[in-house]
């Protein structure tokens, strides 16, 4: 699951709660907006790729770890820049 322990208690006691298949659907789709918000994976540390909804499982959300090319060419380049300014600031400071 993409979520933390927290929230994903949150969504099972509502699950639980749920008294109809309308209030089912419409917590399943509460946690398929917050997955998609989640940049990164919790157990692979890995920049998400998409978020997709399993056909035929209506409760398996998957992230596509190996979609995200760009994304990951971003970060990396996010990264690296911020690196190369934290080492022309230390530089800067030396003088």
């Amino acid at each position: 699951m993409l979520l933390n322990e927290e929230p994903a208690k949150e969504y099972y006691i509502k699950m639980q709660r749920a008294s109809n298949s309308y209030q089912k659907v419409k917590i399943f789709k509460q946690i398929h907006e917050t997955c998609k918000k989640t940049r990164t994976c919790i157990y692979c540390n890995e920049i998400n790729g998409t978020v997709k909804k399993l056909p035929k499982f209506p409760l398996k959300i998957i992230h596509d770890k190996y979609g995200y090319t760009l994304l990951k060419i971003i970060e990396l380049q996010r990264k690296t820049l911020i690196t190369i300014w934290m080492t022309l600031l230390e530089n800067l400071k030396d003088h």
